[in-house]
């Protein structure tokens, strides 16, 4: 099963809450699927950094590829 760790992180994730790019540096993450528009929180986030790129969007959602991996 997912432990609680993994769903605790999910959501500061999804949320882009302090310390989402520190969870997906840990857990190497390359590639990242962003519901919702630009405007969501997590996609936001994502277009402001700049170790993110932004590989597709759509009506329902982005794709985003971390730079340099």
């Amino acid at each position: 099963m997912i432990p609680p760790d993994a769903w605790r992180d999910g959501d500061i994730v999804a949320a882009a809450a302090p310390g989402w790019e520190a969870i997906l540096d840990a857990r190497g993450v390359t590639m990242v699927v962003a519901e919702g528009d630009r405007e969501a929180p997590l996609a936001a986030a994502l277009s402001g950094s700049p170790a993110w790129y932004l590989l597709a969007d759509g009506g329902d959602g982005s794709i985003w590829v971390r730079n340099g991996r």
